[in-house]
C-alpha cells in the first residue's frame, strides 16, 4: 500500500491491553486528502491480528494508540470519523506521514 502515500493515507491503529487475557483490537483508516478519513477495516482478537499481519505486510503504519482505537470503534465499516474526532485522527495521520518519510503534495512549509 505504500503507492497510496502521499495521495491516500492508510493508518492502522491496534491496542493490546494488559489483563488475564489477551484482547486485541484494530481499526484501519483510509484517508485521500480531500474528505474526512474513513474506516476501512475494524475488528478485535483474530481478526484484528489478520489486519495488524496485512497492515505489516503492505508496509503500512501502524499506531498503537488504546485511546483513539477506543474512540474509532462506535464508528462503522466505511463511515468517515466524525468532526470531534479530527485532532486526533490528524495526529495518526501524521505519525503515519512521518513513518513513510513522506510529505503530503499540498504542504508548504512557512518561515516566521
Amino acid at each position: 500500500m505504500r503507492q497510496l502515500l502521499p495521495k491516500q493515507t492508510p493508518v492502522s491503529s491496534f491496542q493490546q491491553p494488559l489483563s488475564s487475557y489477551l484482547r486485541t483490537f484494530a481499526k484501519t483508516l483510509k484517508y485521500d486528502g480531500e474528505s474526512a478519513p474513513t474506516v476501512v477495516a475494524k475488528g478485535r482478537d483474530q481478526l484484528a491480528q489478520e489486519i495488524i499481519a496485512l497492515t505489516l505486510a503492505n508496509d503500512v503504519p501502524l499506531d498503537n494508540n488504546p485511546a483513539l482505537v477506543k474512540l474509532l470503534s462506535s464508528i462503522p465499516l466505511g463511515d468517515e470519523i466524525p468532526e470531534t474526532l479530527y485532532i486526533a485522527v490528524a495526529e495518526a495521520i501524521v505519525f503515519a506521514y512521518l513513518l513513510s518519510d513522506k510529505i503530503p503534495d499540498n504542504f508548504s512549509a512557512t518561515e516566521d
